[in-house]
């Protein structure tokens, strides 16, 4: 399978979760990037590592050297794929401002804040 798209102006977010046979995640693999003006390609062929290119030079190919790497990976059978969450309260008492936050991570003994 093949992913193409026009460049947007922000940048994107790709995240790619392989999955085993009783739908466990096993593999996590995030892509951050901005293509800028540049299309993009994103190929999945069974077997094989997923292939993010830029079209960085504009000339309508995807070279070896326009691959994008992955900004995460990982594998194995504890692979959380479930964001954190965060929530932030404000509050203003005699003209002070009050912060607190308080965040979840399903569990995860590892602390978010």
């Amino acid at each position: 399978m093949s992913l193409a798209s026009a460049p947007p102006a922000n940048p994107l977010e790709v995240r790619i979760i392989e999955l085993d046979n009783e739908d466990t995640p096993v593999s996590l693999r995030r892509y951050r990037f901005t293509p800028g003006t540049n299309s993009w390609r994103l190929t999945l062929q069974s077997g094989e590592a997923p292939d993010l290119r830029v079209d960085a030079d504009g000339d309508g190919n995807y070279a070896p050297e326009e691959i994008v790497v992955p900004t995460h990976s990982s594998t194995g059978p504890a692979l959380d794929t479930t964001a954190p969450s965060v929530a932030m309260d404000l509050s203003l008492a005699g003209g002070q401002i009050g912060v607190q936050l308080t965040g979840d991570d399903g569990g995860q003994p590892a602390p978010i804040l």
